[in-house]
């Protein structure tokens, strides 16, 4: 919403230079995605996580899948028989056990996310493991103002 408002009053070159745009733990549509670049004229770099602290990824700048941060958690996917998606291109459930919360640590949980496993080398040379694809659990596409206008970005 902030990027369609920069576009709509001609903001953008009135704006600071900026580096990158983060978008952080919510889905971003294709469309959204060029908005933000184009509003902020940056690169727009989204990266995985949740409440739970339990999976942290980021964007890779070369190739847009996930790269997991190894020492914030460990990362499985799974199908819905529990057993691991260890080849490229099998899609499951992320599991994670959290590796940060030392007073409630969470192991093995099962976030309700998929995605698409890769195959841990990539051509920017980090060698942790990887995904794609994310479908999160919460299929929220939407915003509702204050007197229950429904607000949805288009595609």
């Amino acid at each position: 919403m902030l990027a369609e408002y920069v576009l709509r009053h001609g903001l953008t070159a009135r704006l600071p230079r900026l580096r990158a745009a983060l978008l952080g733990s919510e889905g971003v549509t294709q469309g959204q995605r060029q908005r933000i670049e184009r509003a902020f004229q940056t690169r727009a770099y989204s990266w995985y996580g949740h409440s739970e602290r339990v999976v942290l990824a980021g964007e890779c700048e070369q190739t847009g899948a996930y790269h997991h941060f190894p020492d914030y958690g460990i990362l499985e996917i799974v199908d819905d028989q529990g057993n691991p998606c260890n080849r490229e291109g099998e899609r499951g459930e992320i599991v994670g056990t959290g590796l940060y919360n030392r007073c409630m640590p969470l192991i093995r949980y099962r976030t309700g996310d998929y995605a698409t496993r890769l195959a841990p080398r990539c051509p920017c040379g980090r060698a942790w493991d990887r995904f794609t694809e994310v479908e999160g659990r919460w299929k929220q596409d939407m915003v509702f103002g204050r007197k229950g206008r429904e607000f949805r970005s288009p595609p």
